[in-house]
């Protein structure tokens, strides 16, 4: 047989040894083998294509001339040191640990293989008697020249796909004998298809998701494995995405090297792993290995069901298939192989459009300026414009192509152009000229999140000779969306259609309104019942403790004034009607009660202490040439009002702005006028009187005020008029008495304070025009805390431990009927409650636990369900779950962050 001369011999077995330095495997698991007594022999390097008459010597032969006694020695020590029965690898453990993907794909561990006698090579009875230090560099031609020679005596892991096949190492050699070596899913399929060696997913959504296998593999022989006999390789990657590259890295439930802590441990080889032993192992050894491909994201990969009868889509996409190969290194330094079954994995993804919207957002009787300038046509004054929104609602997880269509063309407008289209989310624009229709391409092979997109903005001209005054016309618009899945040609569509009203008028006479609506006001606030409360949280604390408290309430009102100014002799279709007389407004502020009690409190228990008044907003009534919010003059919500119709807008100029007059009186006493507003000129002129004072817009009454009124006169369109009273609540014995009363039926009192506000509306002969009332109400609580405990619990794997890490976490929150941080603050800082600041943990922990001796604590604020109101004494601890019997843990906790022991086992 052709051998290797002694130079090359040494440089093979040079690579070898600096190979397992780099990857942390012995030496002794690098090379083929030693001789003499207790050590193994080197065995000769054979030529891959050495003649067919030559043989293997059996496994039970002398592996050399004269060394049949050190061979059977080597056997019968196996035999001694060998465990009685099989032995389980222990690979598995809970969870799994990610490998990471940066290792270069030149590092490798080698074993070499072949057998038969080596008469004329000296045998080698110690690694140390390798003279590895003389021994010349081995150049990348020798080494090529040496894997292309003789692929079945090179080092295994350097083999490369072809050379390994052409290998074709036995399974059984030396008394060592593979029995077997599979691979099968964990991950169950979403739909049967019979093929168990095929996992055929049918994800709902676009979510990440993982995929489980499972290796298994048995081994028995004669002899005891050392550490890195037994190398197990795994693709690095099965699924790659639309552009080719790796997705769903592999994680594995070993450790890797060099950690030596499990029985077995990885390399990352490049584009693969190796796993190897890291002691001895019984020769009757069997191990199971999972493995995790995670991050899995369906659109990124090709779908792997097609579309039958498609042409372009008659072939199945499947991942690259998975398998493992099994390579021993046998006691005499032989290798014995060999490769599992192959499995491998559809995903059958899916796309489509469900719906579409469309709606009119603007209709203009000139040329809209926010319109893009390049669609304006020249005769621009003949046409009315409507802007058409329109867009789609998509549901999958596979890439696809999206056209719209866009058609303006109508029989109820004649004449009708599309001027052009413009994409929202990629803002490109597409003119249409002269045209009715459109149809656009808007992607490409790409993939959009589920839900509503392809947003688009139709731009629509209608010739203005269509339409006549005191008509009323109907428009309308089409859409359809198609969609084309990327990978299975399915297609599916989606049409819409919207209608919207035009109807331009000469003058529409105005209409008559009047609203007032009053609501509670404080640092927070709550809907009740359709009306808005004030919340003061701890208001009842301070009036038990003798304390007064301050309330406040917000007003707005709206005054549709402009047909009460008509002159009565006028038209009331003409607009120079209008604007003639003068309507009075006043707001009145009184009845104020509070414990829902039926008769109103008196001076002795509260007062008004002030009113902030804001600048009136005016409104003028106009035609809309342009569709947009305003009031229509029949409520004090706005609306859309279109284009061609008349509405109430506000009205900027400060002149129109009315003085205002501001009234007090006490319980006894007339009404007395405290103070002027006065915005005509721009700014405020505020002037105080009768012993009040004005700071801004807001004026102080003096003592003993218990109702106040706003009085103002005007002959403008609209008024809208808002203020922000405040009254004291004083402790008087009266109602200190009733605070009690609520303490004694409940742990959390609460009642309410209230008063009425009332704009009323007359004419310059005092004839009523309208009133309208409105009652706003503030709820005093009693603050109060209790405290509540939460646990929770985390674990994480550890393989080469093989156990679990358990993380408990307990917290104790301590919460309070305030709603808001800042009552909560006001409320210590008052005394009105007390924060506890220190407790005490009973934690028992679970049966075979150990606690670690360590404990962190975090005191800190937090937020729950929105409330920034509960204080958070928060402890964590963590244990590893092994061991035997139940331990309680103490810890006590306290306001201060720090590190300490602060508990005891009991047993």
């Amino acid at each position: 047989m052709k051998r290797y001369n002694g130079k090359l011999l040494n440089k093979a077995l040079a690579i070898a040894v600096t190979a397992s330095l780099v990857l942390s495997l012995t030496p002794a698991a690098a090379i083929a083998g030693f001789s003499g007594e207790g050590q193994r022999d080197v065995p000769s390097f054979t030529d891959s294509s050495a003649a067919d008459d030559e043989t293997r010597p059996e496994p039970s032969g002398a592996a050399a001339s004269g060394s049949g006694d050190a061979a059977q020695g080597d056997a019968a020590s196996s035999s001694e040191n060998a465990q009685p029965g099989a032995s389980s690898s222990g690979a598995q453990a809970e969870g799994s640990q990610e490998a990471p993907s940066g290792a270069s794909p030149g590092d490798a561990s080698a074993s070499s293989g072949g057998s038969g006698a080596a008469p004329e090579e000296r045998p080698l009875s110690d690694l140390t008697k390798l003279d590895l230090v003389e021994v010349d560099p081995v150049s990348r031609e020798d080494l090529v020249d040496m894997l292309s020679s003789d692929p079945a005596c090179a080092p295994r892991s350097l083999l490369s796909e072809k050379d390994a096949a052409a290998a074709a190492f036995p399974s059984e050699l030396d008394g060592s004998k593979i029995e077997q070596i599979s691979v099968h899913w964990i991950t169950p399929d979403t739909t049967e298809d019979g093929d168990d060696s095929r996992l055929s997913l049918v994800p709902g959504n676009d979510d990440k998701f993982p995929v489980r296998m499972r290796l298994n593999m048995a081994l028995s022989g004669e002899h005891d494995y050392e550490a890195g006999d037994i190398q197990v390789t795994v693709p690095k990657s099965m699924f790659k995405t639309r552009d080719g590259k790796a997705t769903g890295p592999l994680s594995l439930s070993v450790p890797e090297a060099p950690d030596s802590r499990a029985l077995f441990n990885y390399t990352d080889m490049g584009d693969y792993y190796l796993l190897a032993n890291t002691r001895k192992l019984s020769a009757a050894t069997s191990a199971m290995f999972e493995f995790t491909a995670k991050d899995l994201v369906p659109h990124t990969i090709v779908d792997g069901v097609r579309a039958d009868n498609e042409p372009g889509y008659d072939k199945a996409y499947a991942s690259a298939p998975f398998e493992g190969t099994v390579q021993v290194t046998t006691h005499l330094g032989n290798t014995i192989s060999m490769s599992s079954n192959k499995i491998d994995c559809t995903i059958d993804t899916t796309e489509k459009v469900t719906g579409a919207h469309k709606e009119a957002t603007m209709l203009s009787e000139e040329w809209p300026s926010s319109w893009p300038a390049e669609l304006k046509p020249e005769n621009d004054q003949d046409y009315i414009y409507v802007d058409w929104y329109t867009y789609a609602w998509i549901s999958g997880n596979q890439a696809f192509d999206m056209k719209v269509e866009e058609n303006a063309s109508t029989d109820r407008s004649p004449g009708t152009v599309l001027l052009g289209y413009r994409d929202s989310s990629s803002g490109t624009l597409y003119a249409a000229g002269d045209s009715d229709r459109t149809e656009q391409t808007l992607q490409t092979g790409a993939y959009v999140s589920p839900g509503t997109a392809f947003g688009g903005h139709a731009y629509v001209a209608y010739p203005k000779a269509n339409f006549q005054v005191n008509n009323t016309y109907k428009l309308d618009n089409k859409v359809k969306y198609t969609l084309t899945s990327a990978d299975d040609g399915t297609v599916t569509e989606a049409s819409a259609t919207a209608e919207t009203t035009y109807s331009p008028v000469a003058f529409q006479v105005p209409g008559g309104f009047y609203a007032i609506e009053k609501r509670g006001d404080g640092s927070s606030t709550k809907y009740v019942d359709g009306d808005v409360e004030g919340i003061y949280g701890y208001a009842l604390n301070q009036l038990r403790n003798g304390e007064d408290v301050d309330l406040s309430y917000r007003i707005s009102s709206h005054a549709f004034t402009m047909h009460a100014t008509k002159d009565p002799a006028g038209d009331e279709d003409d607009p120079g009607s209008y604007n003639k007389k003068t309507v009075n407004l006043k707001l009145v502020d009184d009845e104020t009660r509070f414990n829902f009690a039926d008769e109103c409190l008196s001076a002795a228990d509260f007062r008004f202490k002030s009113v902030q008044v804001d600048k009136p907003s005016m409104l003028v009534y106009k035609k809309f040439s342009q569709s947009g919010f305003g009031y229509t003059g029949n409520s004090s919500s706005s609306t859309n009002i279109q284009a061609g119709s008349y509405g109430y807008v506000y009205d900027n100029d400060p002149a129109s702005i009315p003085v205002l007059y501001v009234y007090g009186k006490t319980e006894t006493g007339d009404w007395a006028r405290y103070a002027s507003l006065d915005w005509t000129g721009g700014g405020l002129n505020a002037v105080a009187e009768n012993g009040a004072s004005v700071s801004s817009s807001t004026v102080s009454f003096p003592e003993g005020v218990v109702d106040y009124k706003i009085e103002l006169s005007t002959n403008r369109d609209g008024i809208v008029l808002s203020a922000k009273p405040t009254m004291t609540l004083k402790a008087t014995d009266a109602v200190r008495a009733q605070v009690e009363e609520l303490y004694a039926d409940s742990a959390q009192p609460t009642t309410k304070a209230s008063n009425k506000a009332t704009l009323t509306a007359s004419g310059e002969d005092g004839a009523e025009y309208g009133q309208m009332s409105s009652v706003g109400r503030d709820r005093l609580d009693g603050a109060s805390l209790a405290v509540r405990q939460t646990k929770e619990a985390s674990y994480e794997s550890d393989p080469g431990e093989r156990c679990v890490n358990i993380h408990y976490r307990t917290t104790v929150y301590e919460q309070s009927n305030l709603t808001d941080m800042a009552s909560y603050d006001q409320a210590i800082g008052a005394g009105a409650i007390k924060a506890e600041n220190e407790g005490t943990f009973y934690d028992l922990l679970p049966h075979g636990g150990r606690a670690h001796s360590r404990f962190r604590e975090s005191p800190r604020r937090r937020y729950r369900h929105g409330r920034p109101d509960d204080r958070e004494l928060q402890g964590q601890r963590p244990h590893a779950a092994r061991g035997e019997g139940e331990a309680l843990a103490i810890p006590q906790v306290s306001d201060h962050p720090r590190r300490r022991r602060p508990f005891r086992l009991l047993r």
